[in-house]
């Protein structure tokens, strides 16, 4: 009998759990795709195929069930950050995430990666239901638990959960949640909300949609070419590939960019998805892969 947790050399994203000849692996939702049997690798001395895939986001874990000599393997989770900076929950995305000492502090991770914390102005406190920085003690603070219940069926969340416009100023968004307005957040400088795709973007490209939502005065529209970083270019927001390196991409908001990301390891950024991806998906063409 053999029973161990073997880590794959060069790969410390799956996990091997061999009791007998049971292999169970572990991997990100990042992969959550289909299983490559190339990628097949069998460290208890047994073959291995694929049986099926589940993802679990909430746990931020894919459990790939595999069967050796048609023995068939009991599902099992286990819990890794993957090497996330503190205060990042998530490797795999782009979040804000409230610092777990401080209510007014907020943070920027981009793959679990910290790359700047905001504070909130005016003793405010960032609200993880909101995703932005309320008043303490108001029906949004879910950092001191005194949420409140503000009026349901709201007539301005046409769309019951997700972002609407505010009908009054066109450069604020109401969050909505189950027909509920959970907060009111204000774009960024210079940017109006844009009913084509629910979010923010430059003035000059929104002024003409606002119609009777009012545009604050502090807001400058001007017909002007923005500056536009050269990764950017064709693009205002997202990540795109970089040209230089196959394994890195830029991540590009409203043409600058604000952050250029290593993929995992044994990864490289799929164009196509816009995101990391198994190296024998992604034609890198000449571009170097090794980090």
């Amino acid at each position: 009998m053999y029973f161990a947790h073997l880590f794959k050399q060069a790969d410390n994203l799956w996990l091997y759990d061999c009791k007998t000849l049971v292999i169970v692996f572990y991997s990100s939702c990042d992969v959550c795709a289909h299983w490559d049997p190339p990628r097949c690798r069998d460290p208890c001395g047994a073959k291995i195929y694929a049986k099926n895939i589940s993802c679990n986001r909430s746990k931020l874990l894919v459990v790939v069930l595999v069967f050796c000599t048609a023995m068939i393997t009991a599902l099992a989770q286990v819990e890794d950050n993957f090497g996330a900076d503190p205060g990042c929950r998530d490797p795999w995305t782009t979040e804000w995430t409230r610092d777990q000492q401080d209510c007014a502090k907020v943070h920027f991770c981009v793959q679990g990666k910290r790359y700047w914390t905001i504070q909130c102005n005016d003793s405010r406190i960032w609200s993880n239901v909101g995703h932005a920085c309320v008043e303490p003690m108001s029906q949004w603070d879910d950092c001191n638990q005194v949420m409140t219940t503000p009026a349901i069926n709201d007539e301005r969340c046409v769309n019951p959960s997700g972002m609407n416009p505010d009908p009054d100023n066109c450069a604020q968004f109401l969050a909505c949640n189950n027909k509920t307005v959970v907060a009111t957040m204000n774009c960024p400088e210079n940017t109006l909300f844009s009913t084509r795709n629910n979010t923010c973007e430059l003035s000059f490209l929104v002024a003409e949609e606002c119609t009777s939502r009012n545009i604050p005065s502090h807001i400058v529209i001007t017909t002007a070419s923005p500056i536009i970083d050269k990764p950017c270019e064709g693009t205002s927001n997202g990540d795109v590939a970089d040209s230089t390196h196959c394994g890195r991409f830029y991540k590009c908001n409203y043409g600058r960019v604000v952050a250029r990301i290593k993929c995992p390891a044994n990864s490289a950024f799929n164009a196509e998805k816009r995101k990391c991806d198994w190296r024998s998906a992604v034609d890198c063409g000449d571009r170097p892969v090794l980090q």
